[in-house]
């Protein structure tokens, strides 16, 4: 039986911290499955659109990691794919208080799915999505800080589409 993982979150952009976290999980996975959340409640950046193409232009090429948006519970993300593994990143000690709890939430819904906590590698900590998106808002070019794939224009180029 193939041993399923399931990777969520915004990716208001996809960055590099995001990326690395994904393939490092695939130690512990054969499949990780990407969930992009919709979530009607929050102001992003980027449309669900823009993102599923960003986060499928990071994987290319890679088909043990599946990549599609979702609403709703988590654990009834992991229950559709038949995952029983969580992976959830932590850049701080912040982080870890909230996901803890998030993951002790979890377990209450569903005890048959775990939520693993990886940490980021102190060279990717202090990445996140909100300072790529205030550094395009500067028109600073953030691509160190996305996957390889990705490039500053590629996000500039769908924002423009927006607006």
């Amino acid at each position: 039986m193939s041993k399923i993982g399931v990777f969520v979150g915004s990716f208001d952009p996809i960055t590099c911290a995001h990326h690395d976290l994904i393939l490092r999980a695939l130690a512990f996975c054969d499949t990780i499955v990407v969930g992009i959340g919709k979530n009607d409640q929050k102001q992003h950046y980027f449309s669900l659109e823009q993102r599923l193409a960003f986060v499928q232009k990071a994987f290319e090429g890679k088909e043990n990691i599946l990549i599609e948006s979702y609403s709703g519970a988590t654990v009834d993300f992991c229950r559709k794919h038949e995952a029983r593994l969580m992976i959830r990143g932590l850049r701080d000690a912040s982080d870890w208080a909230y996901e803890k709890k998030l993951a002790e939430i979890n377990r209450h819904l569903d005890t048959n799915i775990e939520t693993l906590l990886l940490p980021t590698r102190a060279a990717w900590s202090f990445v996140s999505s909100s300072m790529i998106r205030e550094m395009l808002r500067l028109d600073k070019d953030p691509t160190p800080f996305l996957p390889e794939k990705l490039k500053w224009q590629d996000l500039l180029a769908q924002k423009t589409r927006n607006t």
